[in-house]
């Protein structure tokens, strides 16, 4: 096992070493080849990694470059780069499950209502849509957004990275909300963010 772990490390080093050497001896490359490289950088670098440090070292990466406004899709690209395909939450309680290419975790956040017996709100398709909506405005916090879809009778949400969709349930099977988010591009710098 450690032995496979320092094969990938210097084959790791030595790609890099002969990526930067290229570099500085060519013209920069289209953007389009540029982002592919640094994709395929990513992915190489990501994967001495286990499932559950890729997940985290995604999140590290995206709250250091996303925007404050509109950042859940630069959130959602890092996340499927690292190998997160989808991520169902249920509410109130908070679980957030993670379907990756590398295995299958859970994350639990504090839940929103209290221990015991709670109503659960009616489907308000528009209050649905203004808590998205003041999310993607940078109007909320996660944990306000969480409670803006509960609020709004939301029970459980998933999100498919690789279709960029994400749909929103409330307690009955009629009772759903979907909404595709935009493909972003990150920005070349990533590779020195994977590095930090």
């Amino acid at each position: 096992m450690h032995q496979t772990l320092a094969i990938s490390c210097l084959i790791l080093t030595l790609l890099y070493v002969q990526f930067a050497l290229v570099q500085a001896f060519l013209p920069p490359l289209p953007s389009v080849l540029s982002n592919l490289l640094l994709k395929k950088s990513l992915t190489l670098k990501m994967s001495a990694l286990t499932g559950k440090e890729r997940i985290m070292k995604a999140f590290e990466i995206a709250f250091r470059i996303k925007p404050a406004v509109g950042g859940f899709p630069y959130l959602a690209e890092i996340l499927h780069r690292a190998g997160v395909e989808k991520n169902y939450w249920t509410l109130p309680g908070c679980t957030s499950l993670y379907q990756t290419k590398f295995g299958d975790y859970v994350q639990n956040i504090p839940p929103l209502v209290p221990e015991g017996i709670n109503p659960i709100a009616s489907f308000n398709r528009d209050l649905v849509i203004k808590a998205i909506r003041d999310d993607q405005a940078g109007k909320t916090t996660f944990p306000e957004f969480l409670v803006g879809i509960w609020e709004a009778g939301i029970v459980k949400y998933d999100v498919d990275f690789n279709e960029r969709i994400v749909i929103y349930y409330g307690i009955n099977s009629s009772d759903f909300y979907e909404e595709e988010y935009p493909k972003v591009y990150i920005a070349e710098d990533i590779e020195g963010l994977l590095s930090a």
